[in-house]
């Protein structure tokens, strides 16, 4: 039912590799930023939603932007300048001072909106493109199932670092380490894209 055979093309596995680890980033910070915004800085549930608001928008954008550059420049490149990004705005997010403004929570969570959709249009597309045109189905079910289980692997990390950090609760120490290990891991997606083979070249 899986087609684990298409593992076998490096390019394939890498860019799988580099999707679910951003994909944990992304998940893991969905779930953050709410409880940052709401239970830390004192902003109200519509307030937190409008706030939130700038990172789908930017990442929207800036995916249409990289996918049509994936077709004249190599995912290698476009992935690395997309995890840069993405991990500067959670940076900026986990360092965001006690009392923002919310111009201040709009463009950082943009920042990180804008890198995620940078890196994931050509990753997205390189996986599919490496599969045979017959396994295309298959490529595009495992480029769902990376993004679905880094969501969840995301989410499920929240949980743990919350229970460990504010024993169950919400502090602005839980929610900040949090936020660094997403940059973490969109940073490991970043390293991975930036190996350098020749089949990283689209196709």
């Amino acid at each position: 039912m899986l087609a684990i055979d298409l593992f076998e093309r490096p390019l394939f596995a890498l860019s799988s590799l580099a999707a679910l680890t951003a994909c944990v980033a992304q998940g893991l910070a969905f779930v953050v930023l709410p409880f940052y915004f709401i239970d830390v800085f004192g902003f109200s549930q519509v307030a937190a939603g409008l706030l939130l608001t700038p990172w789908p928008i930017a990442a929207g954008i800036m995916s249409h932007i990289s996918g049509r550059l994936a077709d004249h420049h190599a995912v290698r490149i476009l992935g690395v300048i997309g995890a840069t990004v993405m991990t500067i705005g959670l940076i900026f997010l986990a360092l965001t001072p006690a009392h923002p403004t919310a111009w201040q929570l709009v463009w950082r969570a943009g920042l990180g909106g804008a890198g995620f959709g940078f890196f994931g249009a050509p990753i997205n597309r390189a996986m599919v493109a490496s599969a045979p045109r017959e396994r295309s189905g298959g490529a595009g079910g495992i480029s769902t199932m990376a993004r679905l289980l880094g969501q969840s692997i995301g989410i499920s990390s929240v949980a743990v670092l919350f229970e460990m950090l504010a024993h169950g609760g919400v502090s602005l120490r839980a929610a900040s380490i949090a936020l660094f290990c997403g940059a973490g891991f969109t940073l490991v997606a970043g390293l991975i894209s930036s190996a350098r083979l020749p089949h990283i070249q689209p196709e």
